[in-house]
C-alpha cells in the first residue's frame, strides 16, 4: 500500500513538472505564469551586476520512507546523462565577458528571466554591464542541483537543476565576491541575473 501512495505522489509531481517545463519552454509571460499559479512578489536590486538571484526558499530535501515490501522482479538500471559542467560554463562565461560576446551571454541568460523582464532590457543589461565584468572566476566548490523558487522582477519562478558557486570578479575597478546562480536545462547551462 505504501508503494501505491508513493507511486501516485510521483505521478502528480511528474505532471506538475511537465506543465512547468512546457511553460518555461514556450516562454511564458508574467500573465501566463500567474495563470499557472505562480506567486507574484515584489523585489528590487541595487547591487553590482552579477549572475545572482537570491532564492526565496532553501533547497528542498527529499525524504522517502523506507518500505518493507519484497519484490521478485530484478531492478532495472538506466544510464544517467551527466549534468553539464558548471565549472566549464563559468570559464566560457568569463571568456565571453572579457571578449564582449554579447550574443553568447544573452542567449545563455535563463530564458525565464528574459521572458519576465523583457528581451530589450536584458540585452541592454548584458551589453552595458555584464560585458564590463573582468577577471570572473570560480573561487570554491559548486553545489547543487537543487529545486528553487526565484524572485525575478515581480514574478516568482520555479527551477530544477539549480546550482550555486562562489565567484570573484572585478566591475568598474572594484573587486567583488558573490554566489553565482546557474540552471542546467536540456544539456545547457544558463546563468541567472536580474536585468535592470
Amino acid at each position: 500500500m505504501n508503494t501505491r501512495i508513493l507511486g501516485a505522489g510521483l505521478v502528480v509531481v511528474g505532471a506538475a513538472l511537465i506543465v512547468l517545463g512546457l511553460l518555461m519552454r514556450d516562454g511564458p509571460s508574467g500573465k501566463d505564469l500567474e495563470a499557472a499559479g505562480v506567486t507574484v512578489v515584489s523585489t528590487s536590486s541595487a547591487s553590482p551586476p552579477t549572475c545572482v538571484v537570491a532564492p526565496s526558499s532553501p533547497p528542498a530535501t527529499p525524504t522517502i520512507a523506507p518500505t518493507t515490501t519484497a519484490t521478485t522482479t530484478p531492478p532495472t538500471t538506466t544510464t544517467a546523462v551527466p549534468p553539464p559542467s558548471i565549472e566549464e560554463f563559468i570559464a566560457e562565461y568569463a571568456g565571453a565577458t572579457e571578449s564582449g560576446k554579447t550574443g553568447f551571454l544573452f542567449e545563455r541568460l535563463l530564458p525565464g528571466v528574459v521572458d519576465v523582464l523583457g528581451a530589450d532590457l536584458c540585452r541592454g543589461f548584458v551589453e552595458n554591464e555584464i560585458t564590463a565584468i573582468r577577471d570572473y572566476r570560480l573561487t570554491g566548490i559548486v553545489s547543487g542541483p537543487f529545486a528553487r523558487s526565484l524572485n525575478v522582477g515581480s514574478v516568482q519562478i520555479n527551477v530544477d537543476d539549480y546550482y550555486e558557486a562562489p565567484v570573484s570578479f572585478t566591475f568598474q575597478g572594484q573587486s567583488f565576491d558573490a554566489i553565482a546562480a546557474f540552471v542546467a536545462i536540456d544539456g545547457l547551462v544558463y546563468w541567472i541575473g536580474e536585468c535592470r
